[in-house]
């Protein structure tokens, strides 16, 4: 029996461990190769932050972690595509900041990233400042560089926890807002200090007046090269994992056909692009294997208390209009804190997906992407949702005249 990285975020410890890994190198290497400032948006609990662990590794030069080795439990742990590749194995100077972490006071976020900054100025021999994050991040960038002789890299991991977790308090938001733009400003002009950039979230940065000052950041999000940059892939699913499946079968007393089709029928659906590409939530696929039952396990797990405050808050609708609502693709952009639409929140959040595109009108028909979701939708979220006939499937994707709190209270 292989052994499932189940709630393990951390590339090293799935690779040392002998933990399952599926390999995300190719992807990876054609992005760290062509590119410096990008952004990804995928829901909870999809791999982002293994994502931002591996490409740490990568920038720290650790090719050891990449090429085929035994652990010292005798796993074999195979070759990696980026080991067979002419990447050089510099060791840069990696900034990564997490703020995936829940805080019991969101005030205390300023001591949060003034104890990171703390960090990697200790390594590079910077005595801290009471300084701004602006200058305190320029003086580390530059000093980095200077040290190393290398380029930084810059990581950054749900960047957006704890702004979506500020919704509704202005107060809050300006606050966040401004610990952020404080610490990021300065990547604008330090462009020839900086190697790459990755930012990671639930929610498109742009609406969050965050990341503006980074020169062209490249947002990939729904770029169909990079639709399966998290998550598993059918195709990754019937070959690297086609022996757990096998297992599981046998556990189930089941043929491989019928596990697959179930497993298909729960955890896959997930489209990222117009190319429609079938994705499977790598959290309830890796649980499902390592204990054997395929179960709901995502919705606890994955769904944070600001999504259900900002859906309390918005035009009612019904469940059933949730399937084959169409859109244009500019909802996509629209913000979170705007309460007029939950069309964008669901999306980005991971309850709908996009189930067809229509390349002539530019628009995408959504739907729950699999059972998994569409069972815990209807019998968790939308309890907080208020039914009515009146232009629903408009209110969806189409922003209104803003209305006030009382209207948009559920009834």
């Amino acid at each position: 029996m292989r052994k499932y990285p189940v709630g393990i975020q951390s590339f090293d410890s799935i690779r040392n461990d002998g933990y399952v890994y599926v390999d995300k190198t190719p992807l990876i290497y054609k992005m760290i190769t062509e590119g410096k400032p990008y952004f990804l948006s995928r829901p909870r609990r999809f791999g982002k932050s293994l994502l931002v662990s591996t490409l740490e590794a990568v920038f720290q030069g650790r090719r050891e972690l990449f090429e085929a080795f035994t652990t010292e439990d005798g796993i074999a742990q195979p070759q990696l595509f980026i080991a067979t590749t002419s990447w050089r194995w510099e060791k840069y100077p990696v900034l990564r900041f997490d703020f995936s972490k829940d805080l019991n006071d969101i005030k205390s976020l300023e001591a949060v990233i003034s104890a990171m900054l703390a960090d990697f100025e200790q390594q590079y021999g910077i005595i801290p400042q009471k300084d701004e994050f602006s200058m305190r991040m320029d003086k580390l960038v530059r000093t980095a560089h200077a040290q190393t002789g290398h380029r930084v890299v810059v990581l950054v991991d749900e960047y957006d926890k704890q702004m979506l977790g500020s919704i509704g308090d202005e107060e809050n938001m300006m606050y966040v807002r401004t610990c952020f733009k404080s610490l990021f400003s300065p990547l604008k002009f330090l462009d020839d200090h900086l190697q790459f950039i990755f930012v990671t979230g639930i929610s498109k940065f742009s609406q969050m007046g965050v990341f503006s000052t980074i020169n062209q950041i490249k947002n990939i999000s729904m770029q169909p090269a990079y639709e399966s940059l998290c998550g598993i892939s059918e195709t990754e699913l019937t070959t690297s994992l086609r022996p757990d499946i096998e297992r599981m079968a046998g556990m189930r007393d089941e043929t491989y056909e019928h596990t697959l089709s179930e497993l298909k029928r729960m955890y896959d659906g997930y489209h990222f692009s117009e190319n429609l590409t079938d994705m499977y939530n790598p959290f309830s696929l890796m649980i499902a294997l390592d204990s054997g039952q395929i179960k709901k396990h995502w919705f606890d797990s994955a769904t944070p208390s600001a999504l259900i405050d900002m859906l309390r808050q918005m035009p009612p609708f019904e469940l059933s209009d949730l399937e084959g609502v169409v859109c244009e693709s500019d909802t996509f952009d629209d913000a979170f804190d705007t309460f007029q639409a939950p069309l964008p929140v669901l999306y980005q959040s991971g309850y709908l997906t996009i189930k067809d595109y229509d390349r002539e009108t530019d628009t995408y028909t959504l739907g729950f992407p699999n059972s998994e979701v569409r069972t815990g939708f209807a019998g968790n979220l939308y309890r907080y949702i208020t039914n009515t006939t009146v232009d629903n499937r408009e209110r969806l994707a189409m922003p209104t005249n803003t209305p006030s709190m009382d209207d948009l209270s559920p009834k």
